[in-house]
């Protein structure tokens, strides 16, 4: 997102689920959005997924994943990191691999999440130069609600 651009080519684009949250920081999101918003044709739409804010430490429950009779695939959130001025989120999560009972592998993970309030993203999308933004929420066809933990941006480039 921070390179691809290919002026004028593209009717519309989506980034779904969030991933627009996983950049390093703001001014990646500006430069990505900026990007995306160059390579759409006049008229062309974007499609974003931001998730609602949450701000909580709770490093939630280990999850459990069975691929087959044998083999068992974990995921555990070990700890969560709120920074409210930066408004990022910074996860340590730790996967397991077990065959037939037996740890056969571990890998750690640290990731870091930016969270937007609608305003803030919707200004940001005015910035890149698109105009006509609509905010849907859970997917649906609807304005977002107050526990809606999905918000879509549906913003078009200017004719």
């Amino acid at each position: 997102m921070l390179e691809y651009r290919r002026p004028g080519r593209f009717e519309a684009a989506i980034l779904p689920t969030g991933s627009i949250i996983l950049l390093p920081d703001r001014e990646a999101v500006v430069t990505a959005l900026g990007n995306l918003h160059d390579s759409l044709r006049p008229g062309g739409v974007l499609y974003v997924d931001v998730p609602a804010p949450r701000l909580s430490t709770d490093t939630g429950p280990l999850r459990r994943y069975w691929n087959g009779d044998s083999e068992l695939l974990t995921l555990q959130n070990m700890h969560t990191d709120v920074d409210a001025a930066a408004q990022r989120v910074t996860t340590w999560l730790r996967y397991e691999r077990w065959r037939d009972g037996r740890l056969t592998d571990t890998r750690l993970q640290i990731g870091g999440m930016l969270w937007f309030g609608m305003a803030e993203f919707t200004d940001l999308l005015r910035r890149a130069g698109f105009g006509d933004v609509t905010v849907y929420g859970d997917y649906g066809d609807d304005a977002p609600e107050a526990e809606s933990g999905m918000w879509t941006f549906e913003a078009r480039r200017a004719e």
